[in-house]
């Protein structure tokens, strides 16, 4: 159980310890029914959730699947709940999810458009939080490394500007390496929202582009490139203009939205947070 990005990770697995398959429907959320408790005394339905094979459960609308346990074979399930404790003080946290089998003779302790039985999944377990939150860049996920290489200035055209004013650019080079075993596919990396700086200055999502084709910087909205295991896709953005009044900023705060096309993400923002550009 980790917090990763604004989002809490829970990895488990459930066992069948009889001898026979157990048939059944599961669900982490229904319509009435939270899966996830925190020691705050806040709840939370799992926005998504997965097994080994297909999804179980999404969002907080109405939605279960058919899953068979095996005998003595653990079903490993990932579930996610997003926007968890916005302020960071929850310290622990409980997972329950429903279970509906005429394969099992149980008490039923909850009721909607069906006779389920609650699984305690996880019980007031530990959070586990890594993430940086005052300096440096939150990882969308702990299977990436992503570590900013440097930053420069260059002078550039404010073209939105009507009175043809030159201004800086800043440019800020940044890593994103694969430390994982998997293959993720394609991964597409764009701005999302606008960035600010310690000035008080903003820098909308327009005037930011990326490039990752070395000296030969193109103009594109996303950038989309492969990334297997151990591999590494450099990249950059730039802010236009940069504190162009006060001259004064010395950091950065901004955040790029993530995909991949083969691998489920744990968030999908990378936040950079004060990340430094003094001159």
């Amino acid at each position: 159980m980790e917090r990763v990005g604004s989002v809490l990770q829970i990895e488990c697995r459930i066992t069948n310890t009889t001898d026979k398959a157990i048939r059944g429907n599961l669900a982490s959320t229904l319509l009435y029914f939270k899966g996830v408790t925190d020691n705050q005394g806040n709840e939370y339905s799992v926005d998504y959730a997965y097994g080994t094979m297909d999804a179980i459960a999404l969002s907080d609308f109405y939605f279960e699947h058919e899953v068979t346990f095996q005998p003595q074979r653990p079903l490993y399930i990932v579930a996610k709940v997003k926007d968890f404790d916005p302020t960071n003080r929850a310290t622990r946290a409980s997972l329950n999810m429903l279970l509906e089998s005429d394969d099992l003779q149980y008490s039923t302790d909850y009721n909607y458009d069906g006779n389920y039985t609650q699984l305690a999944v996880a019980k007031d377990m530990p959070i586990q939080d890594r993430r940086v939150m005052d300096a440096g860049v939150q990882v969308p996920d702990t299977a990436l490394v992503i570590d900013v290489k440097g930053y420069h200035y260059e002078r550039d055209m404010a073209y939105w500007d009507l009175d043809d004013h030159e201004c800086d650019a800043l440019y800020i080079d940044y890593t994103i390496t694969n430390q994982s075993g998997i293959n993720m596919g394609n991964v597409t990396i764009c701005p999302d929202e606008d960035s600010t700086d310690d000035a008080g200055n903003e820098y909308h999502v327009g005037g930011e582009f990326l490039h990752s084709l070395g000296k030969q910087a193109i103009d594109i909205w996303a950038q989309t490139e492969p990334l297997g295991p151990g591999e590494t896709i450099n990249g950059t953005i730039k802010l236009l203009p940069f504190d162009r009044y006060q001259r004064g900023a010395d950091k950065v705060t901004l955040n790029l939205s993530i995909e991949a096309s083969n691998y489920q993400l744990s968030d999908n923002l990378i936040r950079f947070i004060r990340i430094p550009v003094g001159r």
